[in-house]
Formats: C-alpha cells, sequence, structure tokens
C-alpha cells in the first residue's frame, strides 16, 4: 500500500482552561514534528506549515529538507534538528527505542534526559551510534562523520566499535576512525539548534509556572511534553531539572517555584515574585515591554542568511 501524507495523524492543541495545557502529547509510538523553516517534505508530500497542528510521524516515514530546517520531538527530552538538504528514515519511534536512518545532510540531537531503559541509535551508510549518555551529537552524512559535543556513544562500522566521549569525532569513510574537534566552533545549523533550545527550555519555565499558578504541589512524577499557548510551541517538563549542552536549563511546576517565588528577609511568608538570576535572558523584552520571542524567532538571523519562508511551530501535509 502507498503511503502518503494523508496517513500522518495530526494532533490540535488549545488552551481548554484558565491554565490553558493540554494533557500528554507523545504517544507511546511515535513523535511529532514540532517545528519547520522553509521546504520540508513528509513521504514527499510538502509539509505546510500551520499553528497549532502538529503531524505525528510513523515507522519508516520519511523527512526530507531542501532549503530547510525541521526540529522533531521523540521521547520527553529527545529533540532532533535537521538541516537543509538532508534525508532522514525514521527506523523505530517508540519511545523506549528510537532509531533513526540519516541518508543524506546533517541533523544535531539533543538528549537531555536518559533514562534506564531508553534505547536511542543513530545509523547512516553502515554505522551505528548508540546514544549511551545525556549530550549533544552531531551526524553528517555526506562528511561520513560522528561528532559527540557532549555525552558518550558507543559507533559501530566495520565490525570494529569505538567509544567516543566529549569532543571526539569518529569518522566512518572506509574504516572506524576517531580524533578530537573543538566543540565551540559552530556553523548555521548549530547557532539554529542552540536558538531553538533557548526556546523550548523559556517554554518549558513558562509552563511549569501556569501549571504551578501559585498553588504549593508536593511532587512531579514524570516527565511530559505539554502545548504552551503563551509561546505557541510544545514543553518539555522534566521530573528533575536538567539542563542541556546550550546552557539552557528546563524547569517542572515544583523546581520553578525558586524562580518565581521567594522568601523576604525576616518572614516566613512565600510571596509571589520573580528572581532574575534564575530566568533566561536569551530574548530581550521589546521596546513595549513585552516579551521579544516571536519577533526573534521568525525571520533567519544573520547568523543564518538563507532564502526561506517564515518558521512555524507544526505543520499540515499539503
Amino acid at each position: 500500500m502507498k503511503r502518503t501524507a494523508s496517513n500522518i495523524i495530526t494532533l490540535f492543541f488549545f488552551a481548554v482552561s484558565s491554565v490553558g495545557f493540554a494533557q500528554q502529547v507523545i504517544p507511546a509510538k511515535g513523535g511529532l514534528i514540532h517545528y519547520t523553516e522553509g521546504k520540508v517534505l513528509v513521504n514527499n508530500q510538502l509539509l505546510e506549515p500551520k499553528f497549532g497542528v502538529f503531524p505525528l510521524f510513523k515507522d519508516s516515514d520519511q523527512i526530507q529538507t531542501g532549503q530547510g530546517r525541521v526540529e522533531m520531538l521523540f521521547g520527553p527530552g529527545l529533540f532532533l534538528r535537521m538541516g537543509e538538504n538532508s534525508d532522514l528514515r525514521v527506523v523505530s519511534s517508540k519511545l523506549l527505542n528510537t532509531e533513526l536512518e540519516l541518508r543524506s545532510g546533517s541533523i544535531i540531537v539533543e538528549y537531555v534526559e536518559n533514562t534506564k531503559n531508553n534505547v536511542v541509535v543513530l545509523r547512516c551508510k553502515n554505522m551505528t551510534a548508540y546514544l549511551l549518555k545525556n549530550g549533544l551529537y552531531r551526524l553528517d552524512a555526506d562528511l561520513t562523520r560522528f561528532q559527540v559535543y557532549k555525552g558518550k556513544a558507543k559507533v559501530e562500522f566495520g565490525g570494529k566499535t569505538i567509544f567516543a566521549g566529549k569532543g571526539k569525532q569518529v569518522n566512518f569513510n572506509g574504516a572506524l576512525t576517531v580524533g578530537k574537534f573543538n566543540v565551540k566552533i559552530e556553523d548555521d545549523l548549530s547557532l539554529w539548534s542552540r536558538r531553538r533550545a533557548g526556546y523550548l527550555a523559556m517554554a518549558s519555565l513558562s509552563a511549569a509556572r501556569s501549571i504551578y499558578g501559585g498553588r504549593m504541589l508536593t511532587s512531579w512524577r514524570y516527565s511530559d511534553w505539554l502545548w504552551d499557548p503563551y509561546f505557541g510551541m510544545m514543553a518539555y517538563l522534566p521530573f528533575r531539572n536538567y539542563c542541556g549542552f546550550y546552557g539552557d536549563c528546563y524547569w517542572n511546576p515544583m523546581s520553578a517555584v525558586t524562580v518565581f517565588r521567594s522568601t523576604p528577609p525576616g518572614s516566613s511568608v512565600i510571596t509571589p515574585t520573580y528572581n532574575p538570576n534564575l530566568g533566561y535572558a536569551t530574548v530581550p523584552a521589546t521596546s513595549a515591554g513585552t516579551s521579544g520571542t516571536i519577533s526573534s524567532s521568525s525571520p533567519p538571523s544573520a547568523t543564518a542568511p538563507i532564502s526561506r519562508d517564515p518558521g512555524q511551530a507544526g505543520g499540515k501535509p499539503k
């Protein structure tokens, strides 16, 4: 049976209460396309961005970019960002068994929350990389290289196995070799990934604050993706606080209290306030005093001069 983009399930999220947050959105099997810029194809059909619509992808789905980029969400704390002119096949999209095959182009995987039973596997041209720890990883198919910015991975190719840690580059062009690279050097894809991580971290804090809502919660027992209508994107709320490679932290409702509530000197009463030392300065305020997130995220920055349509969260296949 021929697969078409119409086979992809889409989810719609909207404010359903005064808090405005939906329930869990990542299904037991499958991830979603969270954000796109420019030309993105799903199973050879053009993806049309639409606010609040997030296509789910399934095993064997093919995601391609032309002059465009795409951000994909898998299990809580697992982000994938794909650069221009790339081709990716979803081998397995299960929450505890994510397996992806990169056929061309480049991807960056931000792996924030590594639980005991998680298995994340990247494949490319007979090379297999198993992500063993939290971290940031990059795979370039055209350059036949795998880089570990932070974390640890087991790489297999041609009957040989290498374990690679922070700052290691594994080359798999004919033979499997390992060397060092400078984790501070960034290109357009790296800078875009950093910017996206900053936006997601701010959405995480916003969502955690809204769920907390001034109430004294006694526990937060799981990690989840929730829809944040204020930022127009999904928010990652971890079981425990996690900080990624870029220095951005992700919050849950229990920990958000440390940012938005404090005890005045000489008082035992906790009063609402804001601690600027724990917030984010990724996006400055506008002259009107409002958040500059949307205006900053729409056009490409000077560091990534690529002609494309303005990016949008979500999408709908044409």
